[in-house]
C-alpha cells in the first residue's frame, strides 16, 4: 500500500495522505515502511498517515456537524474521482443503498 500511495504522491503531490486499513501492519515489515514513509515525508514534503479505518472513523466522525452534508459531499468526491476503481464506487453505491433501505 505504501508503494502505491508513493506513486500517487509523485503524480498528484499532496501535502498529506492517509492509508487506512481494517489490516494490521505485520512486524517484519514496519521498519521498511517506515523507512519509505521518511523517505516520502523528507523527498517530496508529504505526510503519510498509517492508521486503521475504525479508529480513524471514530475520531473523525466525532467532527461531523452535519453527517448528511458529509455522505452528499463525499459521494460527489467519489464520484468524481479518476483514481478510485469502478468496483470502489460500486461498493459506495452498496452501501448508500443499504443504508437508505434501513430508515
Amino acid at each position: 500500500m505504501i508503494l502505491n500511495a508513493k506513486d500517487k504522491i509523485l503524480k498528484h503531490s499532496p501535502r498529506r495522505y492517509y492509508i487506512l486499513s481494517s489490516a494490521d501492519i505485520r512486524q517484519e515489515d514496519e521498519t521498511k515502511i517506515q523507512s519509505e514513509i521518511e523517505f516520502i515525508a523528507n523527498n517530496h514534503g508529504c505526510q503519510v498517515i498509517v492508521n486503521g479505518i475504525i479508529p480513524t472513523l471514530k475520531y473523525y466522525l466525532r467532527l461531523i456537524t452535519s453527517v448528511e452534508k458529509f455522505v452528499q459531499d463525499y459521494s460527489r468526491l467519489i464520484e468524481q474521482d479518476k483514481e478510485l476503481q469502478i468496483s470502489h464506487k460500486v461498493e459506495w453505491n452498496n452501501i448508500l443503498n443499504t443504508l437508505l433501505m434501513d430508515q
